[in-house]
């Protein structure tokens, strides 16, 4: 999860450094405050596209064959407070 601290950097900086490793396909970015998960993805033309998963959608991960509903990741887990 994100951290309160260090968010601004996780989304800015630290993601344009992750985007630059050529073996890096994907980037989960997974809120703290909210239900919602980003899912950064490099495509075939090596852009990066971003996909939002939030309440009642699936997280689907390709590097890694997965799918998990994102109301499972966050379980019990209280939000915003």
């Amino acid at each position: 999860m994100l951290s309160p601290s260090t968010e601004d950097y996780d989304r800015g900086d630290k993601l344009d450094h992750y985007k630059r490793i050529d073996s890096l396909r994907e980037v989960m970015l997974v809120a703290h405050d909210r239900i919602l998960i980003e899912i950064w993805r490099r495509t075939a033309t090596a852009t990066w596209v971003r996909q939002d998963c939030g309440p009642g959608s699936a997280m689907k991960l390709e590097a890694v064959p997965t799918e998990i509903p994102v109301d499972e990741l966050y379980g019990d887990v209280r939000v915003g407070a």
